[in-house]
């Protein structure tokens, strides 16, 4: 008699479900895989989005990340320049007291060749004899080489002032240039740009009273106070009278009209301005000519009469002009620069009566006084 087994003790009654157990069991393990995955994948995305460094028993940022400061965000408006590195003021400590100066020398191709060195001069714009604080100067030269291109500079430790700075270039020889700039805790940086170029030609015409050219005199320029450094310069007038310098320095000169010893007119203040050359500049000078002839007016017993007035009117002219003079308290009157010729003195007075006096001027000779008697009416 053959004996059936239970389902669940034959063996081979398992055999068709255990292939279906085994493979959810794999399902089950690789969904566990991708969810461990996903997890680690949105822990390191979310790492990169936020850039805050671990906190440390809750005390805030580590001290490897400095904080920006408010001099540091300022200075993002100015120029960046590799010459000069700016010193931030210490967290908790005052800020910044002075800035810096810095610019670019521009050249001309002319003068390349004439430049050694070039000197910059800062200069704080208070007076010199102001009360308040004597004013801040700074200078340096520079050595120039033409292989270093254009020439620049910087100066650091320059204390702030509400009055602002004067900065020059100088080069022998050479004009140069200057600018204002302001330089306090708002605008620690100032940027300049300077150049530095040739001399200006500048003409001296010197005219008489007639306008007529002054020839074959001798006119000198020297230098008036600022800038310093600059020369004199001479020269004989023209047949038009005109005396050119062909390059002159820029700044204000007194214009002296004959030898420096000798002088036939007081010197006159002329200015010279920068520029590249191509603008003529010229100083007209009226420097009258002649004698001065001296009128004495007496009364009928020898003294001299007050307020009266001398005419003076040419006889040798063919255009007729009339001077005017009124005698001082000793009766006495000037013709000053007349020239050569014959002249009439016209004396009209209601208390006197009327005189007329011929009176002549020759050239190099000073003409005699001249006496008029006048006699009541």
């Amino acid at each position: 008699m053959t004996r059936r087994s239970k389902p669940g003790s034959d063996p081979t009654f398992m055999r068709p479900h255990s292939g279906l157990l085994l493979l959810l069991c794999g399902l089950a393990c690789l969904t566990g895989v991708g969810i461990v995955a996903f997890g680690l994948g949105t822990d390191s995305a979310a790492a990169e989005l936020d850039p805050r460094p671990p906190a440390e028993n809750g005390a805030g940022p580590t001290g490897s990340e400095p904080v920006p400061s408010a001099m540091t965000a300022a200075e993002g408006v100015f120029r960046p320049s590799d010459r000069v590195t700016v010193t931030e003021a210490p967290l908790g400590h005052s800020a910044r007291t002075a800035g810096v100066i810095r610019g670019d020398v521009t050249l001309t191709a002319s003068t390349v060749d004439k430049i050694k060195a070039i000197t910059i001069r800062i200069v704080e714009a208070v007076r010199d004899d102001s009360t308040e604080h004597k004013p801040f100067t700074y200078q340096m030269t520079m050595p120039f080489d033409p292989r270093d291109g254009t020439p620049k500079f910087a100066v650091d430790d320059i204390p702030f002032s509400r009055y602002g700075y004067l900065v020059q270039a100088f080069a022998s020889g050479l004009n140069g240039t200057e600018q204002m700039v302001v330089l306090d805790e708002e605008h620690p940086i100032a940027d300049v740009l300077l150049g530095v170029h040739p001399g200006t030609p500048f003409t001296v015409l010197l005219r008489d009273q007639e306008l007529a050219p002054l020839a074959n005199v001798e006119v000198t320029l020297t230098p008036d106070e600022h800038p310093p450094g600059r020369p004199a310069y001479s020269m004989v007038t023209d047949s038009f009278g005109a005396a050119v310098f062909e390059n002159v320095l820029r700044g204000p000169y007194l214009a002296h009209v004959g030898p420096m010893a000798q002088p036939i007119h007081p010197p006159e203040k002329v200015e010279v301005m920068a520029n590249s050359g191509l603008q003529a500049q010229s100083k007209t000078i009226v420097v009258p000519k002649g004698e001065a002839l001296v009128v004495n007016v007496y009364n009928a017993v020898g003294h001299g009469v007050t307020d009266i007035e001398v005419r003076l009117s040419s006889g040798s002219d063919v255009r007729y002009r009339e001077l005017k003079q009124q005698t001082d308290w000793a009766g006495r009157c000037v013709f000053e620069h007349l020239v050569p010729g014959t002249y009439w003195l016209n004396v009209t007075d209601t208390r006197y009566q009327p005189r007329t006096v011929p009176a002549t001027v020759r050239a190099g000779e000073k003409p005699k006084d001249v006496e008029i008697r006048l006699r009541m009416r």
